[in-house]
């Protein structure tokens, strides 16, 4: 993000690289909003980074390329040392204080992928960390590593020691094999990069399409060569002087290189989006660098004093902004209001700044960049477990309204249910939700107490909008056993997590779970939680990695000192009998008892097994692990019995998908005992 070279081109002007720096400043500002909103005009924010990769390419080979004399092992060790002095103290300073920061912000477990994400860091081979663990750079939980922008720094790092090497290898090669050489790296790691792209449209095309490409990762070294060989490109390009054609190639560069950052990329190509966007960028990027100072609009254009501001900090401002966002996020519990993002935006603007000053600037010794190094590395290697955010979360925050102080004010909110009388609860799940699908900024806990509130909670009820059903009957149960739950109304992250591709608003899962894991260590009178899903819907995909993050969910409810009881997966019924409206056959129930019994649908116990064959082994693992409780409504049926959607007159699906509350009472009172026994064991 910083220039390599403070050298000017052949003739002495300073014009270029005022450009260059005013590039720099943009491409830096998409990366900005990218990380602090990812969305609308800023969605394809990311291929900022596609700039600075050019950028990059062309410091490096300007001052090469003018070179006539071959250089030896020790100008290329001192060339990559200079690179280092510059880029390491930054980073080293950054993560020393972002670790600082997380042990008082973090919750446990991200404090340990942080430590991890920082060691490697320092290794410079973040990008090789993250791709190994966390494939996907667009995932939602990906909001929430501070220190998620090293594979950058890591890859550019990796960049200059190639260099260095390639230098030494090819310099006493005749140039236009050096040339030839290079071009042909260049378009093998173009078709490596897109490869699973264009497999994919050739299949589009209906060309014969044997075997299937797998996509790499974002974070790879090896498909980001060839935008680096195109910032190389810019020094060889022909200059046109006294023609239109550089003003014509500038104009078009940097709508090249606007437009998909602008637009959000191309959704309506049916070839990749990324891959149009990405050769775009750097094919404008490359036309930009090279003709815009040919081009008066252009070049007044990037010498705006905001763009070359910006283009001075924006290495610093790089290091900066992500881990103030991200704890800007966590401190909101994920939905930050446009007053916190605007100061989230101004924290990170004056840090950067500070730290240009103070760090960037400055010339580090080695030994005092070793020492850094040393201290930095081993903190990250050491990390710890801390409680952190839950120190300045007092319970007091937290309002929790009885369900009848809740029904009682929020009688609209009831009209959005299936049921006013039958369907309470499944409302209150979605009641954050307002009209856009966003949390509001004024986000609190979403708990209600059930039962009469008045006795002491020791449970927490966690579930979906499946388990809202389940949990009315479960609390119509605990009523007549003296028990009293809190119902959280919100989902929970390890089974919801993989959804936030689908649904990019639900994006404040995590800090949820965060909230949820503090404001439970601050009431040690809690002492079980109790989980329901519709179990099978959430593992069919990915069952690995549910697996995992329930795993890991549930230690972190066990290291609070909660027991964890989960509620097996409940019946579901043939798709038929979900066609016919309840209301018909709630209709034939008083009219005609037998008929409704012919058109209500059964679950046989093979049925039931077959349905949730990928969840209930791994459940059943869990159990067997000692780290929960599992109770299964298939426990409840008699031998020969079936579950049938008809419960004592009741109707037990509402609309094929969510049970009836009332219905749902009598299979919560077979399952009762066991659960009771559960939450009174020690």
């Amino acid at each position: 993000m910083r220039s390599t070279d403070n050298q000017y081109i052949n003739d002495g002007s300073k014009v270029f690289l005022e450009h260059l720096a005013g590039l720099r400043g943009f491409a830096i500002l998409c990366i900005l909003f990218y990380h602090m909103y990812g969305r609308g005009v800023w969605a394809s924010g990311y291929l900022g980074v596609d700039i600075f990769l050019v950028i990059t390419g062309y410091l490096l080979f300007r001052k090469r390329v003018d070179q006539n004399k071959a250089t030896t092992w020790w100008e290329s060790a001192a060339f990559l040392g200079r690179r280092v002095q510059r880029i390491v103290p930054s980073m080293l300073v950054l993560i020393l204080t972002t670790m600082i920061a997380g042990m008082v912000m973090l919750w446990w477990s991200d404090m340990i992928l942080l430590s991890k994400q920082g060691y490697a860091a320092c290794l410079a081979r973040a990008n090789s960390m993250l791709q190994h663990e966390f494939a996907n750079y667009f995932a939602g939980d990906s909001a929430y590593m501070p220190l998620l922008h090293m594979w950058y720094l890591s890859v550019i790092l990796q960049v200059y020691l190639l260099f260095a090497l390639c230098d030494q290898a090819l310099q006493r090669l005749p140039r236009r094999f050096i040339f030839c050489i290079l071009m042909a790296l260049g378009f093998a790691s173009l078709l490596y990069r897109y490869a699973d792209s264009l497999v994919e449209y050739a299949a589009a095309l209906g060309l014969p399409i044997t075997g299937q490409v797998r996509p790499v990762s974002y974070y790879q070294l090896t498909p980001r060569i060839w935008e680096v060989l195109a910032g190389g490109l810019i020094c060889i390009l022909p200059t046109r002087t006294g023609n239109r054609l550089p003003q014509v190639a500038a104009v078009g560069g940097l709508v090249l290189m606007c437009l998909p950052i602008l637009t959000g990329g191309f959704p309506a190509l049916e070839f990749s989006k990324h891959l149009s966007g990405t050769l775009c960028v750097v094919t404008g990027a490359v036309l930009t660098l090279r003709y815009a100072p040919e081009c008066r609009f252009v070049h007044a254009l990037l010498r705006a004093k905001i763009l070359l501001w910006l283009g001075k900090i924006s290495f610093s401002l790089y290091l900066v902004h992500m881990p103030v966002i991200v704890f800007m996020r966590l401190w909101a519990f994920g939905q930050p209001s446009v007053l916190q993002e605007f100061m989230a935006f101004l924290i990170s603007l004056v840090l950067s700044v500070v730290f240009w000053k103070y760090v960037e600037k400055r010339k580090f010794a080695w030994w005092l960049i070793l020492a850094l190094w040393i201290a930095t590395l081993v903190l990250c290697r050491e990390g710890r477990k801390t409680s952190g955010f839950r120190d300045y979360l007092p319970s007091s925050s937290w309002e929790i309204p009885t369900y009848s102080e809740w029904k009682m004010s929020n009688d609209t909110a009831l009209e959005n249910g299936l049921s006013k009388d039958d369907f309470p609860l499944f409302p209150f799940v979605f009641q954050l939700m307002n009209q856009d699908g966003r949390v509001p900024h004024n986000f609190q806990a979403p708990l209600m107490i059930m039962g009469d509130g008045e006795s002491k909670a020791t449970c927490v009820l966690m579930g979906d909008s499946h388990a809202a059903a389940l949990f009315a009957g479960m609390d119509a149960g605990f009523k007549q056993e003296n028990i009293h739950g809190v119902y959280l109304a919100s989902y929970i992250y390890p089974l919801h997590g993989w959804e936030e591709d689908k649904k990019p608003d639900w994006g404040n899962i995590s800090s949820r779970e965060r909230a949820l894991m503090s404001w439970l260590n601050l009431h040690p009178e809690i002492t079980h939680v109790i989980i329901a899903q519709r179990w099978w819907y959430r593992f069919n995909d990915s069952a690995d990695r549910v697996e995992n993050a329930l795993r890991i969910f549930i230690q972190e409810l066990r290291d609070c000192g909660k027991k964890v009881v989960l509620i097996g997966p409940t019946p579901e019924f043939p798709q038929q009998a979900a066609l016919l409206h309840y209301d018909k056959i709630f209709a034939l129930q008083g009219k005609d008892a037998q008929s409704a019994e012919q058109v209500a649908a059964v679950c046989s116990a093979t049925r039931y097994n077959e349905l949730n064959k990928t969840c209930l082994p791994i459940l059943r693992k869990l159990q067997n692990e000692g780290l929960c409780t599992l109770v299964e409504p298939l426990q409840t049926l008699e031998p020969g019995e079936v579950f049938h959607t008809l419960q004592k007159g009741k109707l037990l699906m509402v609309d094929g998908d969510h049970m009836n509350p009332g219905a749902s009472l009598p299979l919560v009172r077979k399952m009762l005992p066991k659960i009771k026994s559960a939450l009174v064991s020690p």
